[in-house]
């Protein structure tokens, strides 16, 4: 995902490369993830990436600590609850 500036991850663990594509739906719904600052960007992709490792708790962390990251998860959540209330 570009917008995260990762171009290539071929180079990656199988399981790294693919919880990151898996999550990459989910990112793309945050409309200002391209001006995260950099060091928020990589934080996230290191969140990706440790998703795909057995370490779950190294995930969790990452996630739970990122404060850019629970911003946005809050926003698409409030934003779903609005459609579903509005009935849209």
């Amino acid at each position: 995902m570009v917008a995260l500036g990762v171009s290539d991850a071929d180079g990656w663990p199988e399981e790294e490369r693919d919880a990151f594509r898996s999550l990459c739906p989910l990112l793309a719904q945050v409309p200002d993830l391209p001006r995260w600052p950099p060091p928020a960007r990589r934080r996230m992709v290191a969140a990706m990436r440790a998703k795909g490792r057995s370490d779950g708790m190294r995930y969790f962390e990452l996630t739970r600590t990122h404060e850019r990251f629970g911003q946005a998860m809050a926003g698409l959540s409030a934003d779903t609850r609005s459609e579903l209330e509005s009935g849209q």
